[in-house]
């Protein structure tokens, strides 16, 4: 059996062969955009080129469409590639606010981030301007394309068959309290939203500035019933019905009690006074 540490040797090695083959066809695809190869063979675009010749699906293509428009025009990107520094998938963010003239400050930041890190730098770099508080609720069609029938010819579950009444989609800009945020209230007529198999299986957050997140994410009628039920019963403190207000609230709620369940108190309880077995000292007692 070969020795752990060889293989891991072994798997590195392969890795940095990896990322150095990755940028020398970077380099190749960029100089392949920029005489429009591409065209010459008969696509439309580079992207089609990389979709239908060589067999990349659409994600990977984009990214290696982004990666090569970028390096035609920044070609220092192309070494953080070759060393892992910089990640493939976070060449769109960078993208967005890398110039040759800031590329040399600006593009270390941008080295060992995710892309999900890289967009957060990029809102906080160029925060989007007026951003709107929005709350939009649009009904969603079944949550599987279509609903297919087992192997042995039964009918799909009930689960497989949900209707448009019973999911709906809640969108809501989570805003910097601090900053001064246009508030828009979008009423909920929007057109149905087609929920397919391929659909996003966990909450979609928007970094839009450096304090300000959109959360999308899928609710049921019954979450919304209760969200308004909470908006009611806080009229009082929250006379605004602010979602992020109400939410909050109810988080703080769930996590004091959470930590009240782990004993974690944020101040000791007072002990119990010790039962008196007589007067005060020096006192006699009444009768």
């Amino acid at each position: 059996m070969t020795n752990a540490r060889e293989a891991s040797n072994r798997i590195s090695s392969l890795l940095q062969d990896e990322r150095s083959c990755l940028a020398d066809f970077l380099v190749a695809l960029a100089g392949f955009d920029a005489e429009r190869g591409w065209a010459e063979l008969g696509y439309r675009s580079l992207h089609q080129y990389l979709e239908r010749e060589l067999k990349l699906s659409g994600g990977p293509a984009f990214y290696r469409v982004t990666a090569a428009r970028l390096l035609q025009k920044i070609p220092s990107v192309v070494e953080p590639l070759r060393s892992g520094e910089l990640c493939l998938t976070a060449v769109h963010a960078v993208s967005q606010v890398l110039t040759p003239d800031n590329e040399r400050e600006l593009l270390p930041r941008f080295f060992g981030l995710s892309r999900e890190r890289a967009e957060e730098l990029v809102a906080e770099l160029r925060p989007a301007a007026n951003v709107p508080v929005r709350e939009v609720v649009t009904a969603c069609t079944a949550m599987a394309a279509a609903p297919v029938a087992s192997s042995h010819g039964s009918a799909p579950s009930a689960d497989a068959r949900r209707t448009d009444d019973e999911t709906l989609a809640l969108t809501v800009a989570v805003p910097d309290r601090t900053s001064p945020v246009r508030s828009e209230r979008v009423p909920a007529t929007a057109p149905a939203v087609v929920a397919t198999a391929t659909a996003r299986e966990r909450d979609e957050i928007e970094p839009l500035t450096g304090e300000l997140r959109r959360l999308h994410t899928t609710v049921s009628k019954k979450f919304l019933a209760k969200l308004q039920a909470a908006r009611d019963a806080l009229s009082h403190s929250i006379p605004d019905g602010d979602t992020e207000a109400v939410l909050s609230a109810a988080l703080d709620l769930l996590l004091e009690k959470a930590a009240k369940r782990r004993g974690l108190v944020e101040k000791p309880r007072p002990l119990p006074a010790k039962p008196s077995t007589g007067p005060p000292c020096g006192c006699s007692s009444i009768t």
